[in-house]
């Protein structure tokens, strides 16, 4: 891959001063310059000031809505208490309980990995006498778990939680000397330097600084400047930029708006750092507001860190373009629209937890923060009203957002979107919902955080998800396990002679062999067709044709998947449908099954030469979980030329009423003893 020589030019200049820093004493001497920067009369004229991140009126605000129940108070207590036990998990593994914190260790598999400078560790071991995941020790030393601590503190005027959530982060600070623990990895260092922002503004936009020492306020600020001293140095410029840099050149700016009077190499951030964002957005956010890294996770992720970027940059009259707002209420409407009717978002590519936003206590997969916060920014007829409010709308935009709800009409996003330059279809109607991927690997064909799931799909039918894209599970903790869930077999697609669609490279590497082609989205009434193929499987000697066609009927909940594969001779073709966990299945013929919850029934009916088969497989809710589910792996085989028909479709309902394009039909519904009679 050809390298910009910019980019060579900039990575030559960063390994030399960063070699010089380490070899001269460097990081020491930025470590005393951060702690003389700060004094008590500067802290406290510091504190004095109004808020540059929030709303001049957010604790108000916040304390109204939570006092007339326009925010539930009840979840936020729990929450609180739970972090203030030290009662709460971190990638699905139960933080220990004890005096001390493990900010350097994988407490799950017992590895540590000891004080040293930054660049000396190795994360990616791929034979490995046991299992180990720094992303352990990075989410721990990312303190978001501090941040709903001080925020219940502040709505409640009561000091003792913040006292508590600071006495950790100095706990974090004695730990983790500046460029000498594993926690200091650029990305890291800036969501934990974000997170210091949002506590330190939190306790300036209210009266808790009096009831707290100056020294409190000192280390933080001193934190502050530290991160962003490291970050600038430790930039992750490349020629493919994504998530890490977005959080990089969010965090200079957020902090150079913070401290540019305060601090002189802060007014260097702002400027620089500020400007920045309006291309970059542009760059990782497709025409469309799809996230180019193809990952829903991360375009929540990056979603956040620009839309709070671009609040702050007009708090301090540096607004962005109005290219760059319009791209991200674009990003927020495909937000509005990959959501589920579970509230949840369906979890496509890779996801590592990660977010920004965690002033609300919800699911790590609802996405409605970013939404609430969107739509009330943008005053935003085309993003649908989300269910309340939201505490962190409320802290960035204050009172003017909560009124808001009241004096605009919102209407619904369209119930069938097709994100072209994103290569996303979404429809959805009635609890009725499919997302389907037509769009390149991510991260500009080189695949980074997107899996291959071209040609996949998700759908839920009357609320529940029904068949769903497994997730991600783990990166470097568990290579074999990280290919497992990023490759063909473990989507919602079709593979031939049991070849992935795209050659896995690296970690983060997949190869750019299946590209889109002939992609056709149509929707009459209530019925979304979207019909494609790709170039995968022509790398193959001899080559394989396939295309996919899917008919969405969402007012009934039908749908209908024709695939045609052609390729000279035999081939073995198989066909998967991930379940939800909590899908049961019963087998009622080689080529049918009926799914079953709690409350609704479907049948699963497949061509007559294809036989189904029900297996143990896996869905990871969120990173380092993953639980039992079944998949259906459905298999032909076939000569030359083949058409392959499924559909999920109600008992006693059938596609036969209503032809696609092709003029195929599905099969007629069979009975089974689930069946209501």
């Amino acid at each position: 891959m050809h390298v910009p020589p910019q980019v060579v030019a900039f990575k030559i200049r960063q390994e030399s001063q960063l070699a010089w820093l380490r070899r001269t004493g460097g990081w020491q001497r930025i470590e005393r310059k951060a702690a003389h920067g700060w004094d008590d009369a500067s802290c406290k004229q510091f504190i004095a000031q109004p808020s540059v991140v929030f709303a001049p009126d957010a604790v108000e605000t916040l304390k109204r809505n939570f006092q007339d129940g326009s925010i539930d108070c009840s979840a936020f207590d729990m929450q609180v208490k739970n972090f203030r036990e030290r009662k709460f998990s971190l990638l699905g593994a139960a933080v220990p309980f004890g005096e001390a914190w493990p900010w350097h260790s994988d407490w799950q598999h017992e590895n540590t990995w000891h004080p040293a400078h930054f660049r000396t560790y190795e994360f990616y071991f791929h034979n490995r006498d046991r299992p180990c995941d720094v992303k352990y020790p990075w989410e721990l030393s990312r303190l978001g778990f501090s941040l709903p601590l001080v925020q219940h503190a502040v709505i409640k005027s009561d000091p003792a939680d913040a006292a508590l959530a600071l006495q950790w982060i100095r706990d974090w600070e004695q730990s983790n000397p500046l460029a000498r623990s594993v926690a200091w990895f650029p990305m890291e260092a800036s969501i934990r330097g974000l997170n210091l922002i949002f506590i330190l503004e939190m306790l300036r936009s209210s009266d808790l600084t009096a009831l707290l020492p100056t020294s409190d306020v000192e280390m933080l600020l001193r934190l502050i400047t530290m991160h962003a001293e490291f970050v600038c140095r430790a930039l992750e410029y490349t020629d493919v930029r994504g998530n890490h840099y977005a959080a990089n050149i969010a965090f200079l700016a957020i902090c150079g708006a913070v401290l540019r009077d305060w601090y002189s190499p802060a007014k260097t951030w702002f400027t620089k750092f500020a400007a920045a964002i309006d291309g970059e957005i542009e760059k990782q956010f497709l025409p469309d507001g799809v996230n180019f890294e193809k990952s829903i996770a991360y375009h929540r992720l990056v979603g956040e860190l620009f839309l709070v970027s671009a609040i702050v940059l007009r708090r301090v009259e540096q607004p962005l373009s109005d290219g760059a707002e319009a791209r991200l209420k674009q990003a927020c409407e495909y937000t509005a629209a990959y959501t589920r009717p579970d509230g949840l978002s369906p979890n496509v590519g890779d996801n590592d937890d990660a977010r920004l936003l965690q002033f609300d206590p919800v699911l790590l997969r609802d996405h409605s923060p970013l939404v609430n916060l969107g739509e009330r920014y943008f005053e935003a007829p085309t993003l649908p009203p989300s269910h309340g409010l939201r505490a962190a709308t409320l802290w960035l935009l204050g009172d003017q957002a909560a009124r808001r709800r009241g004096s605009l009409r919102f209407s619904s996003t369209a119930r069938s979107n097709h994100f072209k330059a994103g290569g996303v279809v979404t429809a959805k109607q009635n609890d009725n919902f499919l997302w389907m991927d037509v769009g390149e690997v991510g991260l500009a064909g080189t695949g980074g955080h997107g899996h291959n799931d071209l040609l996949s799909f998700e759908l839920c039918l009357e609320g529940q998800p029904l068949i769903v894209d497994p997730g991600s599970y783990v990166y470097t903790g568990d290579p074999k396990a990280r290919d497992l869930f990023r490759s063909s077999a473990y989507h919602n697609g079709l593979i031939v002679d049991g070849e992935e669609i795209a050659r896995l490279g690296t970690m983060w590497q997949i190869h750019n062999d299946a590209r889109p082609e002939n992609v056709h989205v149509s929707t009459v009434d209530d019925v979304t067709t979207v019909r494609a193929a790709h170039t995968g499987y022509r790398r193959l000697q001899p080559s394989i044709e396939h295309m996919r066609e899917v008919v969405f009927d969402a007012r009934r909940g039908m749908l209908q998947c024709t695939d045609t594969v052609e390729g000279e001779g035999e081939h073995a073709v198989e066909r998967f449908l991930h379940l939800d966990p909590k899908v049961s299945v019963e087998l009622i013929g080689d080529n049918a099954v009926m799914l079953q919850t709690q409350d609704h029934m479907w049948q699963v009916i497949c061509d007559r030469d294809a036989t189904i088969h029900c297996e143990p497989g896996w869905v990871s809710p969120g990173y380092g979980v993953r639980v039992e589910s079944t998949t259906l792996r459905i298999t032909n085989r076939i000569c030359d030329r083949a058409v392959l028909s499924m559909a999920v479709a109600p008992p006693k309902h059938s596609f036969a009423q209503s032809s696609n394009s092709t003029g195929v039909h599905a099969p007629e519904p069979v009975s089974s003893s689930l069946a209501p009679s």
